[in-house]
């Protein structure tokens, strides 16, 4: 996996927050708002606190040729001042293979004063690309357009590649089977209901998911000084063996939802499944403290109804919930086909738990 950091002047952010960009990327059109039941194809705006709502509407450029993620898109050679990572526990998306990169404009740095919870400057952008049977299908693009935290201060939506590779276009309301393949691409609400758990919208931009030890991002980025405060020496995940793989991959899929800063956690069952900086051993972390003898708010076939049963995966409903793709699936969205692999490092680590 490459990892680099090289500065050079940003591309200009081109979107509309009333007014037009003035940059060489003006060509830009940034496209209007539709309101969320409208059938119309253009991106729609955030959801946004009722109380942000004079803020005015966003809009983001409609074709990733005008984003800023290529310098020369007829090759796509990459921007200079992009920042190549991949976070240390990949969330599981049908096995499609995945390249992210996060742009920062200019003297700006991620605040990091809260380590857990990385508060990003006005202006960054980060890109997630998806390839499906070695066919790039679609890039995601999350780009924070005003001061805040949360979904409203972010624009999200995922560009769908035309067949020719020519360019890839918004589409606010996703495709299904997006350009043959099995996968379907997010609409900008399923965007928001993921981003949406943690308190400054990227996922794995965070202290643990860049501190791996193989490749360390998080080094490389505090190196370059894009951090506002330096990082702990260590950071790992708590456990050896089975126990750490099973922790980092419930924090990887499950803790953007399911953690304290989520405000969807009146629908959840009160587990937390995010890992936070400082926690040593497997007991402290919330996969240990808030699962075993936690019941659930939905009861499964042959009425299994506790979260973690010790020794038991065929009584646990966290190890059940992965291996279904109905209603009760986990996780909820952006993904059709079981994780095999990673289901059995959870029901590794249930039977082994005594």
């Amino acid at each position: 996996m490459r990892i680099s950091l090289v500065l050079a002047a940003a591309s200009p952010l081109c979107f509309g927050l009333g007014a037009a960009c003035s940059s060489s990327e003006s060509s830009a059109t940034p496209l209007p708002i539709t309101d969320a039941g409208s059938e119309e194809s253009a991106p729609r705006r955030p959801p946004v606190d009722d109380d942000a709502g004079e803020l005015g509407p966003t809009t983001g450029p409609a074709l990733l040729s005008e984003t800023g993620l290529y310098s020369d898109f007829a090759s796509r050679t990459l921007a200079g001042e992009l920042f190549t990572f991949a976070p240390r526990y990949e969330f599981w998306a049908d096995g499609g293979k995945k390249s992210r990169f996060l742009s920062l404009p200019p003297g700006t740095k991620i605040d990091t004063s809260r380590i857990d919870d990385f508060t990003f400057p006005v202006g960054t952008k980060a890109f997630k690309e998806f390839r499906y049977d070695g066919k790039l299908v679609e890039t995601r693009l999350l780009m924070k357009v005003r001061e805040g935290t949360g979904n409203k201060s972010w624009w999200q939506v995922a560009y769908v590649w035309k067949p020719d590779g020519s360019d890839a276009v918004a589409s606010p309301l996703g495709a299904t089977a997006a350009l043959g393949t099995t996968h379907n691409v997010p609409n900008q609400t399923d965007c928001a209901n993921c981003h949406g758990g943690v308190s400054d919208v990227l996922l794995g931009v965070s202290a643990i998911q860049l501190s791996d030890p193989a490749t360390n991002p998080l080094g490389a980025l505090n190196a370059a000084g894009r951090l506002s405060t330096a990082p702990p020496a260590v950071i790992d995940v708590p456990g050896t063996g089975v126990v750490k793989d099973a922790l980092g991959y419930l924090h990887g899929n499950c803790g953007h939802c399911h953690n304290d800063e989520s405000v969807r956690l009146n629908t959840q069952t009160k587990m937390r499944l995010r890992l936070l900086v400082g926690q040593s051993t497997p007991e402290e972390t919330g996969a240990y403290t808030t699962t075993v003898g936690t019941v659930m708010k939905h009861t499964l076939a042959n009425d299994v109804t506790d979260v973690v049963v010790k020794g038991n995966p065929d009584r646990s409903g966290l190890w059940l919930r992965m291996g279904l793709r109905d209603f009760y699936g986990m996780p909820p969205a952006g993904t059709q086909v079981v994780d095999d692999v990673g289901r059995e490092t959870i029901r590794q680590w249930i039977v082994g738990w005594q």
